[in-house]
């Protein structure tokens, strides 16, 4: 949605990486961990850490950076939307900039130049902040590729990136794609399971059900073009 508004209203795009992200912000609760095996010392195998720093994997982690993230926006002049607390804009003599953030991905759009290097300006003074190489006109993130056609303002919206970096993982780079898979309103029945020893040594390193997840989150919706 935030890439339509970029379009409809022919916004300059940008983008940014936060690094290490989440260790920008203290954890709000106690939390404990395990030790690292390679800390362990002898009589204190039982002794737990206390983490100071969100950690990425963490259950409190996104909640924790969003709130420190949220007050810098805020202290910035930003006005978080309510609907979705990762996207942030303002409006300022008639100057409109809108910024979204996934953990530590930013996707930005201001209308000149110079309102585009102020919101990245602000972000490096307040975090640690990280170039993104652009390879022409493509930008990419979070596995997507987003081409923007420069007379029109359109852009494109591509996975290919994230289903050949799956295809890759899962030792599927070579194969052939068909439109339909699989006849419609086939049922499976536990007849079709890996039955034959031969079947079940070829299956054995075959991680199916990782797989198959991949490919079905994927295969979420998008709009190929939002103009």
């Amino acid at each position: 949605m935030c890439l339509a508004i970029i379009a409809h209203l022919c916004l300059d795009l940008w983008q940014k990486d936060f690094v290490v992200a989440c260790l920008n912000s203290n954890n709000e609760y106690k939390v404990y961990t395990e030790q690292a095996p390679c800390f362990i010392t002898a009589r204190e195998e039982n002794l737990v850490y206390r983490t100071n720093k969100t950690l990425y994997g963490m259950m409190v982690s996104a909640h924790d950076w969003e709130k420190e993230l949220s007050k810098t926006y805020n202290t910035l002049s930003y006005y978080q939307s309510k609907a979705d607390l990762c996207v942030q804009h303002w409006v300022i003599d008639g100057e409109y900039m809108l910024q979204v953030t996934y953990t530590n991905d930013v996707i930005g759009g201001s209308m000149t130049k110079k309102e585009r290097l102020k919101a990245i300006g602000e972000l490096e003074g307040a975090y640690h902040i990280k170039q993104i190489k652009e390879e022409g006109k493509d930008r990419h993130i979070l596995w997507m590729s987003l081409t923007r056609n420069e007379e029109t303002g359109a852009i494109t919206i591509s996975e290919r990136p994230y289903f050949e970096r799956i295809l890759k993982k899962f030792g599927m780079e070579d194969c052939n794609p068909k439109y339909t898979s699989l006849p419609a309103g086939i049922v499976f029945t536990p007849e079709d399971n890996a039955i034959t020893p031969e079947q079940i040594e070829f299956m054995k390193d075959k991680p199916f059900l990782p797989g198959l997840s991949s490919f079905m989150w994927g295969e979420s919706s998008i709009r190929p073009d939002l103009a």
